[in-house]
């Protein structure tokens, strides 16, 4: 067990599979630290948590979306005193955002892997 990561949060945005559930799994079985696994969907993050031995913690939130980090943060902060390491894996499509028309999303689609 790491001494630089006992006791630490941890949150992995995108942490649900892949490399940002590796990620969380080796903060909370080999690091120490308390490992939020976040996920867009809430019932994603807590089948992946349960995966994982140690301490973790599933959590919601679509980092796209400014209420739901703001909801995420106080959720968060409410019950650990602080997060001490930010993962940010999770990764959003531009064109949702800047809200490019239905002809060139269908021309991505085809590129974009959730």
């Amino acid at each position: 067990m790491s001494l630089l990561l006992k006791d630490k949060v941890g949150v992995v945005t995108g942490s649900t599979r892949g490399i940002g559930f590796a990620i969380a799994k080796e903060f909370a079985e080999n690091g120490g630290a308390t490992a939020i696994v976040c996920s867009r969907i809430r019932q994603q993050a807590i089948k992946a948590a349960e995966q994982i031995k140690g301490k973790v913690f599933a959590a919601e939130i679509d980092v796209a979306d400014n209420f739901s980090v703001r909801e995420f943060m106080q959720q968060i902060l409410s019950k650990f005193e602080r997060i001490y390491i930010l993962v940010n894996n999770a990764g959003i499509l531009m064109i949702a955002i800047f809200g490019v028309k239905n002809s060139m999303r269908s021309q991505t689609k085809s590129y974009t892997r959730y």
